[in-house]
């Protein structure tokens, strides 16, 4: 998201010039939607730029919050009569730009000679190209649908994919959502569950059922897994588990973490609310979580198991920070993998 310097849009001289000189009715309208839009960009800078101004200024963090507080009550009172001032949609914008950070760097594709994998693309009418690979497991009918983080890629998670594939027979389908990795698009919220919900349609489509699917999540992939789980849910359809590692429990919950000086009235309590939605799932639930994770405090996952339905566990990695497992040596990480295995194995037929 641009953080430009919040003047030089609505008080640009070439603007006025512009319209100064204007003579015909088609160039006038043509002079208003450029300053509309304008308008509209200038606007979401602003906030951007009072955000980065109230990590330091409690003066910036007051005008922030009383702008919040103006916009979302004026926004909420003109929603009553049908009208709509595009307030909430701008903090929604900033909440992409905040939550999506897609690292474009090149990582190596998986190794034909230790893991047998099908490179696939999931193309839908309209919608972006994903980029993605399906690791097979001879012989299973179980699969896990990996859900990377804010910042992954299939290429970069493909490693602690075949982590996975070394305690649990399992298949496992990894796929980029828009905008990241050697996908199309560009990420949003809405756009990331709709992603989610293709990969779920593709292994069904492959001849999967539904309660050998599971979900994991990890780091952002939790949320966005327990959105995908309440899609489910709500039409129906089968589902075999969610796992989450080192996830959060709520855009708010974290934003107070890691952004103390945002206002709480500009953070969005319906955006990846994960301990709301896991009240709502009757599937087995494991949830992983480092005590030694500076970015995503233990509470978080604590909070979402203490929400979430029987049957559920809570495994707790002594030492561990927010960490690729597969990076870590197996003392730390094998208690985790094999408490993974045992549930698996309890609660999914398979």
């Amino acid at each position: 998201m641009s953080t430009a310097p919040i003047s030089g849009f609505l008080y640009d001289p070439s603007i006025q010039r512009v319209k100064a000189n204007t003579s015909t009715q088609t160039e006038k309208s043509r002079t208003l939607d450029i300053q509309n839009k304008l308008k509209k960009i200038e606007t979401t800078n602003v906030l951007t730029k009072l955000i980065g101004l109230s990590k330091e200024s409690n003066i910036a963090k007051s005008i922030l919050g009383g702008l919040g507080l103006i916009g979302f009550g004026t926004s909420g009172l003109l929603e009553l009569f049908g009208l709509d001032i595009g307030f909430k949609e701008k903090i929604k914008n900033m909440h992409d730009g905040f939550l999506f950070k897609p690292d474009l760097n090149p990582f190596p594709p998986p190794d034909k000679s230790k893991v047998d994998f099908e490179e696939i693309l999931i193309e839908k009418p309209n919608e972006p190209k994903l980029h993605g690979y399906f690791l097979k497991k001879e012989k299973s009918d179980l699969v896990i649908i990996f859900l990377h983080g804010y910042n992954g890629s299939a290429d970069e998670c493909h490693p602690e994919c075949q982590k996975i594939q070394e305690y649990i027979p399992a298949n496992i389908l990894i796929v980029d959502y828009r905008g990241f990795g050697k996908s199309e698009g560009k990420p949003t919220r809405e756009g990331v569950i709709s992603d989610s919900l293709e990969m779920y349609n593709y292994l069904i489509d492959k001849g999967f059922k539904g309660k050998n699917i599971i979900l994991y999540g990890a780091s952002l992939g939790g949320p966005i897994a327990c959105e995908l789980a309440d899609k489910l849910r709500k039409s129906n359809k089968g589902l075999g588990a969610l796992i989450a590692l080192y996830p959060f429990s709520s855009v708010k919950d974290i934003s107070k973490w890691r952004h103390p000086y945002i206002p709480s009235n500009f953070i969005l309590d319906d955006i990846f609310n994960a301990k709301r939605l896991i009240k709502k799932l009757n599937i087995p639930v494991f949830i992983g979580h480092g005590d030694n994770d500076s970015k995503t405090p233990l509470k978080h996952s604590i909070k979402l198991f203490n929400a979430a339905n029987n049957p559920k566990e809570l495994h707790v990695l002594p030492d561990v920070g927010h960490e690729d497992l597969s990076k870590l040596p197996k003392e730390q990480t094998e208690g985790y993998f094999l408490a993974l295995k045992s549930f698996i194995e309890k609660n999914i037929s398979g």
